[in-house]
């Protein structure tokens, strides 16, 4: 089974196309030329095969009711000529799907005079109005399913195959940007903690969709980040000893992925971070990155979950992600959801000890795959020290016995 996870699409405003604004209102910073990117779009998750699509918040720019909209009727869009059911559209939401405005009325309902003593009362009150305004201007999407959490676009989804749990690290984002990273409160984590136990003998994949990130990642691209969720490690904690196998978000415009196992942990968690869909360059670090799709296949999850990665220009379109500085901790296709111990991986390069070798990312033993790629490359030379080793992966590499090139 495919799911595709996308996220950031800032529909409207910071949209790159016009194919993602809404009609009769501008946007910053339009890419014109080249291939549809939706069309494109559609196209890719017709041939991946895609049953779900995961969207990890940010559909809008400016959280307008306009925005909502015409962002919820092209994914219905989408999703149907791609043969995805409306039913099989997951989302949350993220910090641009807040509406600013209705945040800001604390300022207008409360007298200067009175905001000291009750402004945090009526301040809280708007925020969760703001929160709530996208299930009111979304028809479909709206629709979380069995359960429901403490606060907006919080709850359960049960599937034959996967849980996800749905948490909302957006709800408290204001006009004044007094919270800037992402928060979950005492509330939303309780009740995470408490379904997550429920949960916790389930033998289905168990998948958290969120926005912002639970932990710092080493990005190539370095930037001074305050957006992390403020419980980030608490939720993760909770994750581990539950045996909560996937954690999905989006945020940072930066894709990454990795899989962790600490003490203590129940099992390790692979924790993917999505790409921006079609925000526009300026906020791609001046399009250092590119836009980016990605496909899971969870068919032999939680064990073995695999990651096609697909990134959008206008030379190409979309087609899989090629690897470069500001991508580097990406690969095309990764293979995560398991640690390999150093006697596993010593065990598996052993076999190129002796004797030339032409490697193929796709036919490496499955214990190797899971490593990353430039991982791998160091110890191929620290193990086999009688051998050059030419190329990187994904592409060939040759292992040559040094008594062979003299």
């Amino acid at each position: 089974m495919n799911i595709a996870l996308v996220s950031d699409i800032h529909f409207g405003r910071f949209s790159r196309t016009m194919e993602f604004a809404v009609p009769g209102e501008p946007i910053e910073d339009e890419t014109r030329g080249g291939p549809s990117l939706e069309s494109g779009l559609i196209d890719l998750l017709k041939e991946n095969n895609v049953k779900y699509l995961f969207v990890a918040g940010d559909l809008t720019s400016i959280g307008s009711p306009q925005e909502f909209h015409y962002c919820e009727t092209h994914l219905l869009k989408i999703a149907n000529e791609a043969g995805i059911a409306p039913k099989n559209i997951v989302c949350c939401v993220g910090n641009h799907d807040i509406d600013r405005k209705i945040s800001n009325l604390v300022n207008v309902a409360v007298g200067e005079e009175a905001l000291p003593i009750i402004g945090e009362l009526v301040r809280e009150k708007y925020q969760l109005l703001a929160a709530n305004a996208a299930s009111i201007n979304l028809s479909v999407l709206s629709k979380l399913g069995d359960e429901k959490g403490p606060v907006p676009f919080c709850g359960v989804r049960l599937e034959e195959d996967f849980i996800v749990f749905l948490l909302n690290t957006s709800w408290q984002c204001s006009h004044d940007q007094s919270i800037p990273h992402g928060k979950l409160s005492i509330n939303q984590l309780q009740w995470f903690e408490n379904t997550a136990q429920k949960y916790r003998d389930d033998k289905r994949l168990k998948i958290v969709l969120m926005h912002h990130h639970p932990m710092q990642y080493s990005f190539p691209t370095p930037t001074h980040d305050v957006s992390m969720i403020e419980e980030g490690s608490e939720l993760v904690e909770i994750a581990a000893k539950n045996g909560i196998n996937l954690i999905m978000h989006g945020h940072r415009h930066h894709p990454r992925a990795l899989t962790r196992l600490e003490n203590g942990w129940q099992s390790p968690i692979t924790f993917i971070c999505a790409g921006s869909l079609s925000v526009n360059a300026k906020h791609r670090a001046f399009g250092e990155i590119n836009n980016s799709v990605h496909i899971i296949n969870i068919d032999n999850a939680p064990a073995e979950i695999m990651l096609y990665n697909y990134e959008f220009t206008l030379a190409a379109g979309w087609h899989p992600l090629e690897e470069r500085q500001t991508t580097a901790s990406m690969k095309k296709s990764m293979m995560l959801g398991r640690i390999v111990s150093p006697e596993e991986i010593s065990g598996a390069i052993a076999q190129y000890s002796t004797g030339f070798h032409s490697l193929h990312y796709e036919r490496l033993p499955d214990v190797l795959k899971y490593m990353d790629t430039d991982e791998l490359i160091k110890n191929l030379r620290e193990q086999l020290p009688n051998s050059k080793i030419s190329g990187s992966f994904p592409d060939e590499v040759l292992i040559i016995p040094k008594e062979a090139l003299r």
